[in-house]
């Protein structure tokens, strides 16, 4: 079974033998937060001597969700406006890029195996009820 996450065809959002079996999409996802984690280091946002601040990172996460619904707002009759820095792509893609690159530091710098984490969860949430019995 191939474990290629866009390759595979046809896709069914809930195989779950397909998320069961998704190794290298987890190595990848994993490897991918060491690597943020690692370029976060070299860029000072985890200063020498300085003592590791799990709920400030936790809040530049959110900072950054909420740069994106500001994007959001700026928005005139759902049209996207680009970014500044990335005009290829709108405000709210690189927002959201923003807030998945802080997840992905603070999983790097807490140790978390955060693909198997992403992955099991993806083949738990595809056995459940539709929106989990809930209303949304």
């Amino acid at each position: 079974m191939t474990t290629d996450l866009i390759q595979r065809e046809p896709f069914t959002p809930c195989d779950a033998e397909y998320w069961e079996t998704a190794l290298e999409v987890e190595r990848d996802i994993n490897q991918l937060a060491r690597n943020i984690n690692c370029w976060a280091v070299e860029k000072g946002f985890y200063p020498p001597g300085e003592e590791f601040n799990f709920p400030e990172k936790l809040m530049l996460i959110v900072s950054e969700l909420s740069e994106c619904m500001e994007a959001h707002r700026r928005q005139i009759a759902d049209v996207p406006i680009a970014d500044e820095h990335l005009a290829r792509y709108s405000a709210i893609e690189v927002e959201l890029a923003d807030t998945v690159i802080r997840i992905l530091d603070l999983c790097g710098a807490s140790g978390f195996n955060i693909g198997g984490a992403l992955i099991e969860k993806m083949a738990f949430n595809c056995k459940r009820a539709h929106k989990h019995g809930k209303r949304y």
